[in-house]
């Protein structure tokens, strides 16, 4: 067959045959002998024309094996032909979607690809690893100072003032970049507000050092602006400052809240300016946790010395040591506008506190006084309680020792603090039979108190004749007596001692001395150590009290299941207010007796004297593992009576499901006397528990709207 020209547009490539032009096989004619397979590679080229007339060459090339007969010894060969068609006669074809890039070789390309990306960039770490520990041996070697066996004073030196100045700087670079990040709609959202507000609330809003310095300058314009609350912002001294600028400007703002910021020693001093000035009409500022320290107390103490407005200023949780307790003690001793300072969680010591004392001797205005968790020591604890016993106006009425390490010597000063007028009277021989009978007029009429309720049932009458003719015979006496209980105690009404060391004898002290105060209607005296000896003299506080002691704290005291007896016994036949006489002696509301290691033994013993007590509003029994044992004791008394009773708190005590089951049945059983908040939070109560609880309150819900309709009370139980 003679050869055809190749199609215009083919193309040919050696050893591809996917380029070359149609080919196909050629059979010579049929003859006698063996035949063998012939290879034929078949070639196709295809030429699409748009309508246009231009020509789009596509190409496709495919192998394949064919058999055809050969005459016997005639050679192998591969034919080609050309395609029986013309180019122009073929039609314009569009190729199938499917025809494109084979999905099996682009996967094994592209993993190729990352993987030699991969190596690239292990192999630059690699490099860089090497530069940089050739560059520090360098370094090293160049370095050829020794290194010291051994570490002198001098290695440990505080920062130098200019390391400070850098770490300041830093610090606020990096809360300037963090406002950066605030949105600007906060900032103007929060100027806005603060421009027409009469109290505005803005903590934890994240302003930082700029947006607090936008911020505050609106208060320059707002004079209906009462209190502000700029907590938590992020801000510094700088800001601060900012602020106290623009509140030059404002007369009416009172309450001002700084705490959580970054006020320093800088934002103090700016503080302490303010308050002299005379436009200043702030009669509080909150300042806990603001990093004030020495310089920045000092400040403000040399402005209250000269400020007549400040009421409260709170300071807890700062770095004032030594120095800026003695500015804040000579303040004290000039200032007599000052009602509320509050010092916890500072450095003051022993030396601070004695420094104190001497301030509060002569201080005239102070009633609450906080310094909490200070690390005073019991030496220099009842130095300093004794500055209160010789201060002469007794304008003190709440005062926080906790967690001051006090032990014997400051439970001695406490107690002289607690009879402050007894002991004045006893003093002089004139007073002293005044002072007996007065103590004799105090027990026949505490005969009536809850202690010796069944004593008044059996000799009531006898004891009335006694008190009349004692009421005839001596009036002057009488007198005396309401003059006695008008100042036994000073005007001490809330003490707390809460973790310190006075032990089983600190509490026998404060007991005999709470035996004749009349005064003081809130004592903690929890972590204190007081063990099942020490729970006796606790016992006497409840039981021959005064009548006016409404709360008692003795939680974390291990007095185990015997001194929660002896307390259970104490309450056991209390009486509650009366409405008629609201100056009549009471027992005790509240009882937290929390962690005592009082067990199922102990709540038994409570269980007995709920069934009595009338005055307990508030039973706090938290963490005494009584578990379902004395949980079912309790429930019974709730469920046969319980008109006091509001609130009882039985968390972390191992309570399971029985334990909450009976629980439920006391309180359907006692709609009317059911508690109102039951607090049962860290048991081992069930799904199947709660439950139950939880219907039971729903149906004294029920049974309570139907009774009382709008007073009706929901019983709120906390899992």
């Amino acid at each position: 067959m003679p050869s055809v020209p190749a199609a215009r547009g083919a193309r040919s490539s050696a050893g591809s045959s996917s380029k070359s032009s149609t080919s196909s096989s050629s059979s010579s004619p049929a003859s006698a002998g063996p035949s063998e397979e012939v290879e034929v590679v078949e070639e196709v080229i295809e030429v699409l024309v748009d309508e246009d007339g231009n020509e789009i060459e596509t190409t496709k090339s495919k192998a394949s094996s064919n058999k055809s007969s050969t005459t016997a010894g005639a050679p192998r060969t591969t034919a080609q032909t050309t395609p029986k068609a013309s180019v122009a006669q073929r039609k314009p074809t569009t190729p199938p979607p499917s025809e494109g890039i084979s999905l099996g070789i682009v996967i094994p390309v592209a993993a190729a690809a990352v993987g030699a990306a991969g190596l690239f960039y292990a192999l630059n770490q690699k490099k860089d690893t090497k530069k940089k520990t050739s560059r520090r041996n360098e370094e090293s070697a160049e370095d050829d100072s020794p290194v010291p066996d051994t570490f002198s004073a001098d290695d440990f030196k505080p920062a130098s003032d200019d390391v400070r100045e850098q770490l300041m700087r830093q610090f606020q670079d990096t809360a300037t970049k963090e406002v950066e990040k605030v949105d600007r709609s906060v900032v103007n959202r929060c100027t806005s507000m603060l421009r027409t507000a009469v109290e505005a609330d803005l903590s934890g809003k994240g302003l930082g050092e700029e947006g607090s310095c936008v911020v505050v300058e609106a208060l320059a314009f707002n004079n209906q602006c009462l209190r502000c609350d700029l907590s938590m912002n992020g801000m510094t001294g700088k800001a601060v400052a900012h602020l106290c600028e623009a509140l030059e400007s404002n007369g009416t703002l009172v309450e001002l809240d700084l705490s959580g910021n970054g006020v320093g020693d800088e934002g103090a001093a700016a503080l302490g300016a303010l308050l002299q000035s005379s436009t200043c009409a702030l009669t509080t500022i909150s300042l806990s946790n603001a990093g004030i320290g020495d310089d920045g107390a000092k400040a403000l103490a040399e402005a209250l010395a000269k400020n007549e407005t400040l009421t409260h200023i709170d300071l807890d949780n700062n770095a004032i040591d030594y120095d800026g307790s003695v500015a804040i003690a000579n303040m004290l001793a000039n200032n007599s506008t000052l009602a509320e300072l509050d010092l916890s969680g500072n450095y003051v010591g022993a030396l601070g506190a004695t420094a104190l004392a001497q301030g509060m001797k002569t201080n005239e205005g102070l009633t609450e006084l906080r310094v909490n968790g200070n690390d005073i020591g019991d030496d220099a604890f009842a130095v300093f309680v004794d500055a209160l016993v010789e201060q002469e106006n007794n304008s003190l009425k709440e005062l926080d020792l906790g967690n001051n390490g006090a032990g014997m010597k400051g439970a001695q000063a406490l107690s002289r603090l607690l009879m402050k007028g007894c002991s004045d009277e006893t003093s002089s021989p004139a007073s002293t039979t005044d002072t007996d009978t007065d103590t004799d007029a105090a027990a026949s009429s505490s005969s009536s108190s809850p202690a010796t309720d069944d004593d008044d049932a059996t000799s009531s009458s006898g004891e009335n004749d006694e008190n009349d003719d004692k009421a005839d015979t001596s009036p002057e006496i009488s007198s005396s007596s309401e003059q006695t209980d008008a100042v036994i105690g000073g005007n001490l009404q809330k003490l707390n001692m809460y973790m310190n060391e006075i032990g089983d004898e600190g509490a026998k002290l404060i007991a005999d001395a709470l035996e004749k105060n009349n005064v003081l209607t809130w004592l903690d005296i929890g972590g204190n150590n007081i063990g099942p000896r020490g729970a006796d003299h606790v016992s006497r506080i409840l039981s021959k009290n005064c009548g006016v002691l409404g709360t008692l704290e003795c939680g974390y005291n291990p007095m185990g299941s015997e001194g929660m007896q002896s307390i259970a016994e104490a309450i056991k036949f209390a009486k509650g207010p009366d409405p008629m006489k609201p100056n009549a002696p009471s027992g005790v509301t509240e009882l937290h007796l929390g962690w005592c290691k009082g067990g199922a033994k102990g709540a038994e013993s409570f269980a007995d004297a709920l069934r009595f007590n009338e005055s307990i509003t508030y039973l706090d029994l938290r963490g005494n593992n009584m578990a379902d044992e004395g949980c079912v004791a309790l429930a019974e008394s709730i469920r046969v009576v319980s008109d006091s009773l509001r609130k009882l708190d039985l968390g972390y005590n191992e309570i399971k499901d029985d334990g909450a089951f009976a629980l439920s049945r006391a309180i359907k059983n006692n709609p009317e006397g059911s508690v109102t908040s039951l607090l049962l939070n860290n048991n081992y109560i069930t799904k199947f528990g709660e439950v139950a609880l939880q219907e039971s309150a729903d149906f004294v819900r029920e049974m309570r709207r139907d009774e009382e309709e709008e007073e009706a009370e929901d019983i709120d139980i906390v899992f």
